[in-house]
């Protein structure tokens, strides 16, 4: 082959090739531009969709007449529309208002019931003791147990104007009874340190393992509702009793307050008439790892009962005596209620530490 055929032939495949890269090329933005277009197209009709079903929602504009007043017919859709709005609030309302009518009933109701017995006070104390009945109405119920446990928080410095002057680290237990005709009153005063945080003791109160020294019992139903806790059992198959306790902190400073019940209306033949009891604990820090811990506590209920109690308990009363009565009620009551803030120390440093 001569010279100038293989010098021609270069040029022309060279030619071929560019002309191959330059389809390939154009078919490859081709492609591309499809593809954009398609893409385009789809987001496109989703858009579409989009407007179409908020269109469906959107208040139509209104059609004016030709002399610019709007049309009987949208007159009237607008009047419907106004209507069924305030048909509605209606419906809502009367509902509210009904509700409240009944909790105004009920808690009528419960304030008619609330009556002072035995009206007896001690002569060295001042305790106003009531009979309690517990709505069955739930709403009833709830802002009845919230009424009866911030009576009895509010009054929490009022109660303990009566506490001995004692020094925060001193520790105290006493008691003081008086029989007037059919009742026995006590009034018990306790102060003890615990080598705990006020607010480990607050998490003991909360603890369920504290509600049995509380109770006295392992058998008992429970009722909790908010800063509340309602407490309820026979005991020994023949006294009812319902506790209703409420917690409170604020400042550092822990109080949890108790009272008994002597009704509740959700549990029929669990009626205590002649029992009645308020307490307070007051709790606070002395320093950051000790706390002190005091208790006060009223309780009237009639002499027999008490004295069957004692005798259960291991304690026989057989004197009439008022003078001897109290005497004997004063020393069982005050070894009971120091053994309680001790039992409750034992198992806060003991028991549910380890579980914690």
């Amino acid at each position: 082959m001569r010279k100038d055929d293989i010098g021609g032939a270069a040029p022309e495949r060279a030619s071929e090739d560019r002309m191959t890269d330059r389809r390939q090329y154009f078919k490859r933005k081709q492609r591309e531009y499809r593809h954009r277009l398609k893409y385009q197209q789809e987001n496109l009709l989703e858009e579409l969709t989009r407007l179409q079903n908020k269109l469906s929602t959107v208040i139509p504009v209104t059609r004016k007449c030709d002399d610019g007043i709007p049309s009987w017919k949208e007159i009237a859709s607008v009047l419907q529309g106004a209507r069924k709005e305030s048909k509605d609030e209606f419906n809502r309302l009367k509902v509210l208002v009904d509700a409240n009518t009944l909790l105004i009933d009920e808690m009528t109701r419960f304030v008619q019931v609330y009556q002072p017995r035995p009206m007896a006070p001690l002569s060295f104390v001042h305790p106003v003791h009531q009979y309690v009945t517990l709505m069955a109405n739930r709403n009833a119920r709830t802002q009845a147990k919230q009424w009866l446990v911030q009576q009895l928080y509010h009054n929490t410095d009022l109660f303990f104007h009566n506490f001995p002057a004692l020094h925060p680290s001193d520790e105290f237990v006493d008691c003081k009874a008086e029989r007037t005709g059919r009742w026995i009153h006590t009034f018990k005063t306790c102060q003890a340190t615990w080598p705990n945080t006020v607010e480990e003791i607050k998490q003991l109160f909360l603890h369920p393992k504290s509600q049995r020294v509380i109770c006295g019992t392992d058998e008992f139903d429970i009722e909790r509702d908010g800063n509340t806790i309602l407490m309820r059992g026979i005991c020994l198959a023949k006294w009812s009793w319902h506790i209703l306790q409420g917690h409170f902190y604020e400042a550092g400073r822990f109080v949890a307050v108790l009272r008994s019940l002597n009704n509740d209306e959700a549990i029929q033949d669990h009626e205590d008439p002649d029992f009645y009891r308020m307490e307070w604990i007051d709790v606070r820090q002395l320093s950051s790892t000790h706390s002190v811990v005091r208790l006060l506590v009223h309780r009237t209920e009639l002499v027999e009962d008490f004295k069957e109690y004692m005798k259960l308990m291991g304690t026989v009363v057989t004197s009439h005596d008022s003078t001897v009565i109290e005497q004997e009620v004063s020393a069982f009551e005050k070894k009971r209620q120091w053994d309680f803030q001790q039992k409750m120390k034992t198992l806060l440093s003991h028991d549910i530490n380890r579980t914690a």
